[in-house]
């Protein structure tokens, strides 16, 4: 009978110290809510802190170039998606991205823009070539800027005096967003172009993944070889071929990523059970000059 009264002791003095932690917490909360009434600053204290926590895990790089972007919100431009989430650019590499591109819509999400918000960039955009425009020059500032975006589009906006009112509208309209897509006959042999560069690519990396299957040995040894010499090899050279004629950087830049591909990391290593893999990476950098 003993044991049995230690317990319920026990439970008796857990008990109340939970009534007390419980009546404790009551009452740290009955004088918060009174501290807020008396006074309301206490309580916007703690949500300017909230709010500035939850800032610190934002994104403040630009989606476009990746790097941080300018301190200052007079080149930012916010849009606003259909589910109600933001995303912040560079109104100078979004404005630069789209004419150059053709392709107007949300690098992040590619949904398209509407007429409106082009219209947005197109003002903010005049406000910032009008800033950089009006700027005094000096010699270290025109330096800097030499190559930068705002020259860029400066050049594209920027009319000699001697010319009349319709040039200038049409000089000025070239540095416009909307202008450009209302005009997507521009765009077109770009477009083309990019196809067909997207298309050379990917023949290339065909090739490439067949290497690719041959070193890993899931290919007989003999037949890998003969179609290495017959096949593989010669298409290859001939694609590759055609997209240094087209554009040497894009093919010497996946040159080099198929070259780490097939070397794999040091810690794993890109298995070879038959030695295919050096006469590969040999024949593959002797596409470098």
């Amino acid at each position: 009978m003993t044991r049995p009264r230690r317990r319920n002791i026990g439970n008796s003095k857990e008990r109340k110290k939970r009534k007390i932690v419980s009546t404790n917490s009551t009452k740290s909360k009955k004088k918060r809510r009174a501290l807020s009434v008396v006074n309301p600053n206490l309580t916007k204290g703690r949500e300017v802190v909230k709010r500035k926590r939850k800032e610190r895990f934002k994104s403040r790089d630009d989606p476009i170039m990746l790097t941080p972007l300018c301190p200052e919100p007079f080149y930012w431009f916010t849009f606003t998606r259909p589910n109600g989430t933001t995303t912040t650019y560079d109104v100078r590499t979004l404005a630069k991205y789209l004419m150059v591109s053709g392709e107007f819509r949300e690098p992040v999400t590619r949904i398209p823009f509407s007429k409106s918000d082009l219209e947005q960039i197109d003002t903010q955009l005049k406000k910032v070539v009008k800033h950089y425009t009006n700027r005094p020059l000096t010699r270290s500032y025109v330096n800097a800027q030499d190559d930068s975006i705002e020259k860029w589009l400066s050049k594209r906006a920027l009319v000699a005096d001697q010319e009349t009112k319709e040039e200038e509208e049409k000089k000025c309209k070239t540095c416009s967003v909307v202008d450009a897509f209302e005009h997507p006959e521009r765009y077109s042999e770009a477009r083309c172009r990019r196809d067909a560069l997207l298309g050379l690519e990917r023949c290339l990396s065909g090739t490439v993944e067949d290497m690719m299957h041959i070193v890993e040995g899931s290919v007989d040894p003999e037949y890998a070889e003969i179609r290495l010499l017959t096949d593989i090899f010669p298409q290859f050279h001939d694609y590759f071929s055609q997209l240094h004629s087209a554009d040497a950087s894009m093919a010497y830049s996946n040159l080099e990523h198929y070259i780490n591909l097939l070397k794999g990391n040091e810690r794993q290593p890109f298995p070879d059970p038959f030695g295919f893999k050096a006469p590969i990476i040999a024949f593959l950098k002797d596409h470098r000059s």
